[in-house]
């Protein structure tokens, strides 16, 4: 699960391209979510009172948080992934593991 520090709008070098984030195939991925906040602020929706789904470890944040969503401009196979920005505010559902007795949030779901 990855937040950032980033300014609010940007998919640019320092949020999305500098990670050359890929999928399983080396691909550019179609799509990047990432959260502007820092862990604190994250881990603290692993609350048991926010788990939305048993069987998945799901959990929703009570209030919205920052967001950027990401969208793939060019193709896929492309050398330099380049991303359209799509700041929002919005819940997000995230996946937190029992990790030495402390939920930690693992991955992210999705924002709704």
């Amino acid at each position: 699960l990855d937040s950032v520090s980033a300014p609010q709008g940007s998919c640019g070098y320092n949020v999305a391209s500098n990670r050359n984030i890929r999928d399983n195939n080396g691909n550019c991925k179609h799509r990047n979510t990432f959260i502007i906040s820092n862990f604190n602020q994250v881990r603290t929706v692993c609350d048991p009172r926010n788990r939305i789904d048993v069987n998945r470890n799901l959990y929703k944040s009570p209030r919205n948080m920052r967001i950027l969503y990401c969208r793939l401009r060019g193709q896929t196979t492309d050398t330099h992934c380049t991303y359209t920005s799509i700041p929002r505010e919005s819940h997000i559902v995230i996946a937190c593991n029992n990790i030495r007795n402390v939920l930690e949030p693992v991955h992210f779901e999705f924002f709704c």
